[in-house]
């Protein structure tokens, strides 16, 4: 924990497979809690800031979040204050990866889309970066 921030459900995990109870674990986590050591929304905020300075979409951050235990409220509420800007993003990803250069066909465009999807942008997102190649 004083590397990084954790979820109660990697926690839980771990400890699990110490072999720690799991009554105790519940009861150390929840005083964890308690004492604000432990916090989901901190962990939430920091995972996504963290993704995205990867250059990773709202879409893969959402399903890793959940993948970890995190309710789809928090990380809305998470998503709305952090405020990113997904198409300043999306463009960054394209342009780190593919530069400047245009596209050749329809199939080169699918490759270049489907790097994007698996990055976690959304369609809309990915045809606003084709919208300016095809203008």
């Amino acid at each position: 924990m004083a590397r990084r921030e954790h979820s109660k459900k990697e926690l839980q995990r771990k400890l699990r497979v110490r072999g720690v109870d799991s009554d105790i674990a519940s009861q150390v986590l929840g005083e964890l809690e308690g004492d604000d050591l432990l916090s989901e929304t901190r962990y939430t905020s920091s995972y996504i800031e963290s993704r995205h300075a990867r250059g990773f979409g709202p879409l893969r951050i959402q399903k890793e979040l959940g993948e970890r235990g995190i309710g789809e409220d928090q990380i809305s509420q998470s998503m709305a204050e952090l405020a990113i800007d997904w198409q300043l993003q999306v463009k960054s990803v394209y342009r780190k990866k593919y530069g400047s250069d245009g596209l050749s066909d329809f199939n080169e465009r699918a490759r270049r889309a489907r790097f994007l999807q698996y990055r976690g942008f959304t369609g809309d997102q990915i045809r606003h970066v084709f919208g300016d190649e095809f203008d």
